[in-house]
């Protein structure tokens, strides 16, 4: 019989190092270009995928040790059938690998109180490390990086240390990160975590939003971009309108549901069109005549039963980087609700309406730590548009701590002795 006091000391252990993990993966990621290319540089390539190995042992540390609801071990459950039928379908080291690739996604569940703490309560880091990212993405887009454009081989074959790529000759800045479309996200997550600040003045919000975008168009990430606007915006709004967070989650369907209508008929560029409008909407109108037509095609001949696909999808390992890696026909989907319902099937759906809906939630907490998790969560569900957010380390981290966090907790506000701004607890923090 093990002794209680024992076994809380082993879960604090357990969730602690699950923590640490987590905090070092993100680390990793936001330097992931300048890591790689010292690893590469003293032989140790395969060593980047050392926080992920830390992270699936500091996770069975927490299986071991806590103990859940049902409804957590039915979630275990389920994934594992998917596991298992995305085995079956697509191979078992495309399966293991996306399983893999998904860990932060499940660490970030189950510490996900713990993020959020550390996301309420690490105020002066983030301007730290928003300034570091926006002068990686300025020097990297004046000043060659050695890492940029490099290769590294791994146990898992030759990867990218850190892309170097173009568009219309302009060059797409990936800063100290591993490429453009990382860098452009890390610093708009930090973007919006300054400005939803309770404490912030108008100009000091206008220079943070103004720092943002320049460092955005350097990585030339369009729709991150406008994600960016629209959270800034809807923050605003939230802020004078009082929102209802199913009006929030309906605008965030809604719009990805009107731009797939307008993928059926929208128009191919060619070279009619001028060096602006294929700048501005080249890759998106590529995506609507090319990528996604072609990446519901590629599903619907895996697979000779058309149900099976729109039920189960095509399992877990049949899009995106595994397939890349492994099989000679890439299925990239380039938005993160095609890659859920292609992985997932109707599963996959439900979980993409399940995370929208709670991120529209803790977008209008009284808490400043959901708030912004929430704040986060609708940037990263927009950007999912033309992104695969279930590959990037920040939207994993992140869409995991939401689908964590209780969004049910009840909250209450009091006066400061001292005419302070009021504080605001969680009603199961308050003594009675």
């Amino acid at each position: 019989m093990v002794d209680r006091g024992h076994r809380d000391v082993f879960q604090r252990v357990a969730f602690g190092s699950t923590f640490f993990s987590i905090c070092l993966l993100l680390f990793f990621e936001m330097f992931g270009g300048v890591f790689r290319w010292i690893l590469v540089e003293i032989g140790l390539s395969s060593f980047i995928y050392l926080p992920k190995v830390l992270m699936l042992l500091s996770m069975g540390l927490v299986l071991i040790s806590a103990r859940f609801v049902i409804q957590i071990w039915s979630l275990f459950f389920i994934g594992g059938i998917f596991i298992l039928y995305g085995t079956l379908a697509n191979g078992v080291v495309p399966a293991l690998f996306s399983v893999f690739m998904l860990t932060p996604f499940v660490a970030s569940a189950l510490v996900s109180d713990r993020l959020v703490l550390l996301m309420s309560s690490s105020g002066p880091l983030i301007p730290v490390l928003f300034s570091v990212a926006f002068v990686g993405v300025v020097l990297d887009y004046f000043y060659p990086m050695p890492w940029s454009g490099a290769t590294m081989i791994t146990m898992f074959g030759e990867i990218e240390n850190s892309r170097e790529w173009w568009t219309q000759g302009l060059t797409r800045s990936a800063g100290f990160t591993r490429v453009s479309t990382t860098s452009a996200t890390l610093l708009a997550l930090l973007g919006v975590i300054l400005v939803s600040r309770e404490k912030t003045g108008v100009i000091s919000n206008t220079l943070v939003v103004f720092v943002t975008l320049m460092g955005l168009a350097l990585t030339t990430s369009k729709v991150t971009l406008l994600s960016f606007v629209a959270v800034v915006f809807l923050f605003g709004v939230i802020r004078v309108l009082k929102l209802n967070p199913w009006v929030i989650a309906t605008a965030v369907v809604v719009i990805q549901g009107a731009l797939f209508g307008f993928s059926t008929y929208a128009p191919n560029f060619t070279s009619s069109y001028g060096v602006v409008s294929v700048l501005l909407f080249g890759s998106l109108m590529v995506r609507f005549t090319e990528t996604w037509p072609e990446y519901v095609a590629t599903l619907g001949e895996s697979s000779s039963d058309v149900f099976q696909v729109v039920l189960l999808g095509a399992g877990i390992g049949a899009v995106g980087a595994p397939q890349k890696l492994f099989n000679e026909t890439a299925v990239l989907a380039d938005n993160a609700l095609l890659y859920s319902v292609g992985t997932l099937g109707s599963v996959g759906l439900i979980l993409w309406l399940y995370l929208a809906i709670k991120a529209a939630k803790l977008s209008v907490s009284p808490d400043f730590g959901e708030r912004v998790l929430g704040l986060c969560g609708l940037l990263l569900l927009i950007n999912g548009l033309t992104t695969d957010i279930w590959e990037s380390t920040f939207g994993l981290v992140v869409m995991g701590v939401i689908a964590g966090r209780n969004t049910a907790r009840k909250y209450t506000t009091h006066k400061r002795i001292d005419g302070g701004a009021p504080l605001t607890y969680p009603r199961s923090h308050v003594k009675r």
